[in-house]
């Protein structure tokens, strides 16, 4: 089955247009690439009927079909790195007197 197939385009922006000179063509904004998560999600779970909510449609997509394929750097908590190198009890050390 095809999920792109029910994916509408939308019309070209004026090119000179401030929006448009931050939005490269050939580049994905974040919005665009989370409202691409949310067609695909909708159309591979909710127009077959699997599910009936947007939010239940796009977590199967997620859990289903992206994180299984997900390099396991990419599984790293960003809080692990910064908790075992950067924060750390401070010791001090005093000279005796």
């Amino acid at each position: 089955m095809c999920v792109f197939r029910h994916v509408r385009r939308y019309p070209k922006e004026d090119k000179g247009s401030d929006t448009n000179k931050e939005n490269d063509d050939r580049k994905l904004m974040g919005f665009e690439f989370l409202e691409i998560v949310v067609r695909v999600a909708v159309a591979k779970y909710i127009m077959s009927k699997q599910v009936d909510d947007v939010s239940e449609a796009v977590e199967l997509l997620c859990t289903d079909r992206i994180l299984p394929h997900l390099c396991p750097e990419a599984l790293i908590t960003p809080n692990d790195f910064r908790e075992s190198k950067l924060y750390f009890e401070a010791r001090v050390c005093l000279a005796p007197s």
